[in-house]
């Protein structure tokens, strides 16, 4: 949230920190991965930067990583 409140483009659609819940709700989806821990921390980091370089997420991570 506080990264949406923070970017230009969603402040001109009047997105403000009273309904910035609200339009997460109603405009984002949520995916559950859910994977066997005895794949351990690398597949995981695999299956992580592949859904990064795929969907390309605006707001995960730091800019410097942009």
């Amino acid at each position: 949230a506080a990264s949406i409140l923070l970017d230009k483009r969603m402040q001109e659609k009047g997105i403000t920190e009273n309904n910035v819940g609200d339009w997460i709700k109603s405009n984002c989806r949520r995916v559950d991965i859910i994977l066997d821990s005895d794949l351990g921390i690398f597949t995981l980091e695999l299956i992580e930067a592949a859904l990064h370089y795929k969907y390309e997420p605006i707001y995960e991570g730091f800019a410097a990583q942009r």
